[in-house]
């Protein structure tokens, strides 16, 4: 590359990569502040320095980030210490983009697939009832095939478009290894038996009440896990490109927005055209 490509590349630049492991606040230069990884005292350093001791960038040793469960031994207690690991903010799990442990692409995938699984199968009752209440089971429960589609694609979506969002992010050798944590995203799916226990709460609704069920009850469920899934995404494209924190939920969340408003449509109207399909082919 000519270095008026190399200019031309940097010039179209969107966000700029960050070179070492990133850090959540700014210590005051006067305090004593000691490394973290060999006890070294940082104290009258930049925050941004390298330790003159060990080298370590602010203090923080990347090997120390606590490995992923799921990643070293994929059991039952290690997925859900996984999901946890996500579900809290997902910093150790963002740490993981500077460690040196090898993460399996098999072993993400596979814990992706679980969670799309159980949230299909949680969230589809939640339509099937809602169509009910609008043209009568037998009707609703015609259209169960193609809304069991409509929700797969809907988790699917959800738990592909961080990996796609951080593609093109950072430097390539930890970029490559966000787009494998950005499979453990998915643990948010984990909150969708919830929307059962919603639908299981003994209320007696009309076609004009079913509605309002949905949005005050459903919706806020599924804005909250799009929150948990933007807090994780925003740690990881938080290590990868030099920019403050509340900038890189903001831009996560922001992005998480306008492509919900496409994605939503399998979950509102092409459930809805289904329903009006079956009272028709039934004369209702």
């Amino acid at each position: 590359m000519t270095q008026h490509q190399a200019n031309l590349a940097n010039d179209r630049r969107t966000f700029w990569p960050r070179s070492g492991p990133a850090i959540s606040f700014a210590p005051d230069l006067g305090d004593d502040r000691p490394c973290e990884n060999c006890g070294y005292n940082l104290r009258g350093l930049h925050f941004s320095s390298a330790c003159p001791e060990c080298g370590a960038m602010w203090g923080i040793n990347a090997a120390d980030a606590e490995p992923i469960a799921w990643n070293e031994d994929a059991t039952v207690g290690s997925f859900f210490s996984t999901a946890m690991m996500v579900l809290t903010g997902g910093r150790d799990l963002a740490a993981q983009v500077w460690t040196r442990d090898t993460l399996w692409l098999g072993l993400a995938k596979r814990f992706r697939r679980i969670n799309v699984t159980v949230g299909t199968i949680a969230l589809t009752p939640v339509i099937v009832a809602v169509q009910a209440a609008f043209i009568g089971w037998n009707a609703a429960l015609l259209c169960v095939p193609l809304d069991v589609l409509c929700v797969l694609w809907w988790n699917i979506w959800l738990t592909a478009q961080p990996a796609m969002f951080l593609k093109d992010k950072g430097s390539p050798t930890p970029s490559k290894r966000a787009a494998v944590l950005a499979s453990y995203l998915s643990a948010a799916l984990l909150l969708s038996p919830l929307h059962l226990l919603i639908l299981a709460i003994p209320l007696r609704f009309s076609d004009a009440d079913a509605v309002n069920l949905t949005i005050t009850l459903h919706l806020p469920l599924l804005f909250i896990q799009m929150l948990i899934v933007c807090a994780a995404e925003s740690a990881l494209f938080w290590q990868l490109v030099d920019l403050p924190r509340g900038v890189a939920f903001v831009t996560t969340l922001l992005a998480k927005l306008i492509h919900s408003f496409y994605a939503a449509a399998c979950l509102v109207a092409v459930p809805a055209i289904a329903a009006n399909m079956a009272r028709s082919a039934l004369g209702g």
